[in-house]
Formats: structure tokens, sequence, C-alpha cells
């Protein structure tokens, strides 16, 4: 996890710096030809979805005067088009909001706020959702596209035609993305409404490593689902998500987390590369296929299902997980806004992670004491956190430096603030909280 680490950073403050758009398009020439997204009975190549990104690109830097560092909020979803229209904004050093394909109304204005985003790409079958604020977004100035070949709403343009009249070939002008390093922001995930709120557990995601019978084995998926409905494997991956409060003696889920507005947690081009170099440390190779199985408006589902394949090389397919052969667990833990993470890439039963003494050198962290009847921290005499001891429950924190920055949420500095912790274990240090036991 610390050469990753390393390797991530090492990347990264190269000039021009080599970003995670940079890596996709190394294996795009080296491999050309070999599949990269498999959905449904289509196959997408690494060659396909950089021809098509190429021509995206194009066309939004044409036709709609697109420019380095504009939002542009996406709206579709799961489809390969989420994925070349992602890569075309990169392209062009355009951050992407991921909208939750689930938000309406007043959620889906608040979002588009929350990131400044004045350009919408959207997908017909949200239609619905898309005409009930198409007034307001009007009069807010915001443009709205349907990527498809024809648009069902009056007023609202289809984008398709553009790009595939657009070249071939046409690259991204190379200008677009001369300043972008690792603090440049690569896109907005929102995440919940609530904002420092303390909880027992947290969002716990887990990679599974599937084994099947064999070598070369077609694996038919139940028609009617949003899945392929054939896929050759050698062995998958499979991206789990749970968001549980885990209580002694019982399980539920907390339904809290969903009060409230979405707010749009910032991901770096650091971040980016680190969250997608989670696969290669749970072994991921290139003859492997990833199965997604969560919204790619899910950081879980676009960093580390999309974002793995394109930083290892394997193929991406849509299904639905099926049980066959032995299932070897490596859970993780992470915030889409934190500052850090743990893998239990050990493979300990009931771990979320491992800590070792370099890593907490990258990446320093605590758990502290909680106060349940006062809601906040414990603290000394000397007004100081007061680490727990092994095998005591504390809250997480981990401290915000240069190595590991929080960058919060765009457009609500108050709700950033309420993710910090000051005076943890000296005066004048700041933690990110977890708001997680």
């Amino acid at each position: 996890m610390v050469l990753s680490s390393l390797r991530v950073r090492r990347r990264l403050s190269r000039r021009p710096a080599v970003t995670l758009l940079d890596v996709f398009r190394q294996h795009a020439r080296s491999r050309p030809r070999r599949p990269l997204l498999l959905f449904q009975d289509g196959v997408y190549t690494f060659q396909e979805v950089e021809s098509l990104s190429n021509r995206a690109a194009w066309a939004l830097w044409r036709r709609l005067g697109l420019r380095s560092g504009r939002t542009v909020a996406v709206f579709l979803p799961n489809e390969p088009a989420y994925l070349w229209t992602w890569l075309a904004l990169a392209k062009l050093g355009c951050p992407m909001a991921c909208l939750n394909s689930n938000v309406r109304g007043r959620a889906l204005r608040h979002a588009l706020e929350a990131a400044q985003a004045t350009l919408v790409l959207a997908s017909p079958e949200l239609r619905q959702a898309v005409e009930e604020v198409l007034p307001d977004l009007e009069r807010d100035g915001v443009r709205v596209f349907y990527l498809s070949s024809a648009s069902p709403t009056p007023g609202v343009e289809a984008l398709l035609p553009a790009i595939e009249a657009g070249a071939r070939r046409a690259a991204a002008r190379p200008g677009n993305r001369a300043g972008v390093s690792a603090d440049s922001k690569a896109m907005y995930i929102y995440t919940s409404g609530t904002t420092g709120q303390h909880r027992e557990a947290g969002g716990v995601l887990g990679l599974t490593m599937v084994d099947p019978p064999g070598p070369g084995v077609t694996q038919p998926c139940p028609r009617g689902q949003v899945s392929t409905e054939r896929l050759e494997v050698s062995w998958g991956l499979t991206v789990v998500a749970h968001l549980v409060q885990v209580c002694p003696g019982r399980v539920h889920v907390d339904r809290s987390a969903w009060a409230g507005l979405p707010k749009a947690a910032v991901i770096t081009e650091m971040k980016l590369m680190m969250v997608a170099s989670l696969g290669r440390i749970c072994g991921l190779r290139p003859d492997d296929v990833v199965y997604t199985t969560l919204p790619l408006y899910h950081s879980a589902g676009l960093l580390v299902g999309l974002g793995g394949c394109l930083e290892v090389g394997p193929r991406c397919g849509r299904s639905s997980l099926r049980r066959f052969g032995p299932v070897d667990v490596r859970e993780f833990y992470g915030a889409t806004e934190g500052n850090a993470g743990f893998i239990n890439y050990t493979g300990k039963v009931g771990a979320v992670g491992r800590a070792n003494r370099f890593l907490k050198l990258l990446a320093p962290f605590e758990l502290i004491r909680y106060d349940v009847d006062e809601d906040a921290p414990a603290r000394d005499r000397r007004g100081l956190c007061v680490p727990v001891a092994p095998g005591e429950t504390g809250l997480l924190v981990v401290k915000i430096t240069k190595n590991t920055p929080f960058h919060g949420y765009a457009g609500d500095a108050r709700k950033t603030e309420k993710k910090i912790l000051r005076d943890v274990l000296a005066k004048g240090d700041a933690f990110f909280t977890a708001a997680t036991c």
C-alpha cells in the first residue's frame, strides 16, 4: 500500500503530471484492440473508447465552447457513455460533477449549484427529472443537452449527432491540461446531506475476488437485469458497498445518512489516482474482469471500478454477481471526501484495514475517545483529545497534512469546517473527522 502511494506521488510530481487519463492513453496505445468495457452484448476496446472520447471532446469544445476549468454535470444511468464522457471532459481539463441519477427537484438544483456547474449532459431516460427543473435551470443560465440522437424535450438539444460527426482521430488541444497537477480538481462526487454527525460505523466498501470453475468459462446472467448477458472471465472482481451501523448484536441501515441536501466532495487528481490504485493493491491484473455492481455516480463504482480498469488495464463488465467457486474477501474503509483510507490486504477476517508504522508516517491517524452523551470527543485537562487503548472503541480522525490534505466540499465552507477537528493531539493541529466510531 505504501509502495502504491509512492508510485502515484511520483507520477503526479512529473512535469507534466502523469494522471489517470495519461495512464489510460498509454494502455490505448499499447493494447488498442484489447476489450476495456463489456456492457450487455457490446464490447468496447481501448481504441474505441479513446476514439469516442476524442470525438466527444472535439464536439464539446467546438460545439459548446467548453474550456479548461469549467465544471460539467453528468446526469446519466450506468451506460458506456459515462466512461467516454468522463474521459472527454478530462481531456478538456473540465471537472465532472457526478449527479446521482435518482436525485430530483430541489436536491438536483442544489447539486448543480454546489459544484457551480452551468452545463448538464443528461440521458433521455431521465427526461422527467430534467423537465421538472428545466425552467429553473434556464433561468439560472444552466444549459442541458441529451447524449442521444434525438431529444424528447423542447429546448434541450441532442448532442450525439455532433459527437458522431466529430473528427475520428480528433484530440483535445494540448494546452487544455497544461496546468494539471496533483491538486487539480478532477471531479465532484456527492455524499450524504449530513455533516459531522456521529455514527457508530460508516460506509464499508469491499472488493470481492471471485474464482470461476475454470479459465475461459462463459457465465450467463439472468435476462431482464441491467447487466451483461455473457462474460468470459478468467476470474472476476466485483465492488460491493454497505452503509450500515454496526452495533453489538445487531446490524441496521443508517437512514440518517440520506438526510439533508447532497454535498459535492472535491476529488483531486491525486485522490483519483490513489483510489484507482486499490485494484492493483488487491492483486488486480490486466487479464482480469472487473464487475461493477454499483452506480457510476458512486465513488466505489466509478473510482474503484472503472478507475481501476483505467489504471491497471483489465476489462470492466456491468454485471450482477453470481455465487460460484470460492470467494476471497478484501475489505477496505474510506470516505469519498476523506483524506486517507485502509485496506485489509492481509485478509484477516473481520477487519476493514490494517495499519503499520509506514502507513502512519504517510497518513497520521488516531482513534480517540468519544462522549456519546455529549456527542463530542472527550478531552483532557489540557483541552486535547484522548487516544483510546487497543481494543477500545474510538472516533477515527486523520491528520490534515501536505500528504493527506482535506479539500472539503465545493461551495460550502461551513460544512467543510464541520468535518475538521482541531487541537486533537497538540494545540493548533487539525484532523479530518470521519464521524465514525
